[in-house]
């Protein structure tokens, strides 16, 4: 990267914030849940992240998201100093009361880097229209999988 931020999809997420088969009642469970994990290793605190969720949360209720099947809601917080991402996926849908969002990808970037964000969201966005990625997501057994998946869309 040779000290540029790093805007890919496939090199923000870890297989480990890729949930395969997330089901959840609210899109708020979804968000606190692909939150939880990498906000935490990225040093916040449990208080953070409720933050960063309430964030995504307000985002979101100014202008959804969702062009189904994917969803991508996301905020900005001066909590974290890089993009830092979760990706639930369910083929009936992650969220019970939105089976409409088959794949919901939550991120968060640093308050002062909009360019950053958009360029994130931009090359998500890139990488999740592809209707044979979102085909292969969608029948990944696990996160590693999925995380494949993901890389060879992202090229």
């Amino acid at each position: 990267m040779n000290g540029a931020v790093s805007t890919s999809l496939s090199e923000i997420l870890k297989s480990g914030d890729i949930l395969v088969n997330l089901r959840t009642e609210t899109l708020r469970d979804a968000v606190s849940q692909l939150l939880a994990a990498p906000l935490a290793n990225a040093g916040l605190t449990p208080e953070a992240v409720a933050a960063a969720v309430e964030t995504v949360m307000k985002r979101e209720a100014d202008g959804a998201t969702c062009i189904p099947p994917v969803a991508l809601p996301h905020g900005r917080t001066r909590e974290v100093t890089q993009v830092v991402a979760g990706l639930g996926i369910n083929a009936k849908g992650v969220v019970s009361e939105r089976p409409e969002m088959q794949i919901i990808l939550v991120f968060m970037s640093p308050l002062d880097a909009s360019s950053l964000h958009l360029r994130f969201l931009s090359e998500a966005a890139r990488v999740l229209r592809q209707e044979s990625v979102v085909a292969a997501l969608l029948s990944a057994h696990d996160g590693v999988e999925a995380l494949a998946i993901i890389r060879a869309g992202d090229r």
